[in-house]
């Protein structure tokens, strides 16, 4: 796996635990049951905490509202940070998100925005570009040479000039930006 491993942990009627994806990101889904004893709810928290914690795994998505965190964090468990989380799935999130509004993916005009080629821009602008006919980078710097290097491993031709944001359908953002006019706007760097 390229991904690393987060913990889901979520409230049901019966407890269980399960290895699943979200958006091809793998979670280890921990289903606790929580009951009227507030004693026997943090035990069980707490017991999760240690369980995923054992398993390698330290960050973790809770439900909403989840009022046990200080348990999981005692035990090395802390909620997930959803900027790399998020920078992982951003291709996929944008194939996920024009699915949702109804339009084929291929056809839309997608374009990045970043204020430096890191790692995760890389593999978003690279993965985009081998699922879309037309995609953009808004980039300071490297933009040429990551254009070059996709032409030559993929055959696929990167738009670097300064409009591309602005004809852009969809648009992954890794750094604030001017307003774009999409149709979809995914801002990885807003954690909110």
């Amino acid at each position: 796996d390229d991904f690393m491993l987060y913990g889901w942990i979520c409230w049901g009627e019966k407890a269980a635990l399960e290895r699943t994806e979200i958006l091809h990101a793998p979670f280890l889904k921990v289903t606790l049951y929580q009951g009227r004893a507030e004693a026997l709810t943090r035990r069980r928290v707490r017991q999760a905490g240690r369980k995923l914690r054992k398993l390698g795994i330290t960050q973790v998505v809770l439900p909403e509202n989840f009022a046990y965190r200080e348990f999981l964090e005692k035990e090395g468990v802390f909620p997930v940070r959803t900027l790399s989380l998020r920078a992982e799935i951003a291709a996929d999130w944008v194939r996920a998100a024009l699915a949702g509004k109804g339009m084929a993916p291929s056809g839309v005009k997608v374009a990045v925005r970043a204020e430096s080629l890191t790692a995760e821009v890389v593999r978003t602008v690279t993965e985009l570009s081998l699922r879309h006919r037309f995609v953009g980078l808004s980039v300071p710097r490297g933009g040429e040479e990551l254009g070059r290097r996709l032409r030559r491993e993929y055959g696929v031709s990167l738009g670097l000039d300064s409009g591309a944001v602005e004809r852009a359908e969809a648009v992954v953002e890794f750094t604030r930006g001017e307003k774009a006019g999409s149709l979809l706007t995914l801002r990885i760097w807003d954690e909110t």
